[in-house]
């Protein structure tokens, strides 16, 4: 029996309106009175995950950048790899001339440029980032947690992480994290690895964990667990990788698996 649980938010844990639903917190909290513990990883920054920690009344680490940040408990992070802020500079010439966005994070604060200050902001609505508005000039000073992407044409998206992959396979890693970001950290961090950090210091083993996601920054974590479980709405090319499968996002995916796998279909009735 699994002993830790590793979970994406958007398109996994979180419903098409970005809610946790009564029948995912009941699920968590009957697994916390039966000794497993449930870990958040996403590609959120600290604040944006730490709201669903709340909801869900959970004391726990979480994994937040895709892996390039961990915090503790307490919500003091214990573990950061920055992205080289020359390479910083490299990727935001590459969406200059192009119909792609650029953002970056590092701690509380979303750093982009002025021309795209009102475009970006109507896509992260919920994030409670604070914007910092910067010149392409002062990119080159910053180290940052994590690149976004953005660009409502995959296609771009796809072509920007074969470049990417291609030139700096030692330095950085990439990932469509949905149809239209693509997310890009330290080569040295994912959710993967923060999953097997966390595990270590804990005593469990890989094999003890289960772990949930819909997007391709969630595959090596995934594919390193113990059971790695793709939901029914994840990107297609993920289905014909992972062999575990939840019911979509929509439908309560993760606490159907949850109940099932841990019989507590008690939980249904409240």
């Amino acid at each position: 029996m699994k002993k830790i649980i590793f979970c994406d938010l958007d398109g996994t844990l979180l419903n098409n309106q970005k809610e946790i639903t009564s029948l995912t917190k009941n699920t968590i909290k009957e697994l916390k009175k039966r000794g497993v513990e449930f870990i958040i990883a996403t590609g959120r920054g600290y604040l944006g995950a730490k709201t669903f920690k709340d909801i869900l009344e959970i004391e726990s680490e979480i994994i937040c950048n895709n892996g390039s940040t961990i915090y503790d408990k307490e919500g003091n992070k214990i573990f950061e790899k920055l992205i080289d802020k020359k390479i910083s500079k490299i990727i935001f010439n590459l969406c200059l001339n192009n119909t792609t966005d650029f953002l970056a994070t590092l701690g509380e604060n979303m750093y982009l440029t002025q021309n795209t200050y009102d475009k970006i902001l109507n896509y992260l609505k919920e994030e409670p980032f604070k914007p910092v508005i910067v010149s392409p000039e002062e990119l080159h000073k910053i180290n940052f947690e994590k690149i976004v992407l953005l660009d409502n044409n995959y296609e771009n998206l796809k072509k920007y992480k074969i470049i990417l992959d291609e030139n700096f396979p030692q330095e950085i890693k990439s990932f469509i994290s949905q149809h239209n970001f693509l997310d890009i950290v330290n080569s040295n961090c994912s959710k993967g690895i923060a999953m097997e950090y966390l595990a270590n210091i804990k005593g469990y083993t890989l094999e003890e964990t289960l772990a949930f996601g819909d997007a391709f920054n969630d595959l090596e974590m995934l594919q390193m667990a113990g059971e790695g479980v793709i939901m029914a709405n994840g990107f297609k090319e993920l289905h014909n990788i992972i062999e575990k499968k939840a019911l979509p996002n929509s439908e309560d995916g993760v606490a159907r698996y949850l109940i099932d796998y841990f019989n507590l279909y008690s939980v249904d009735k409240f």
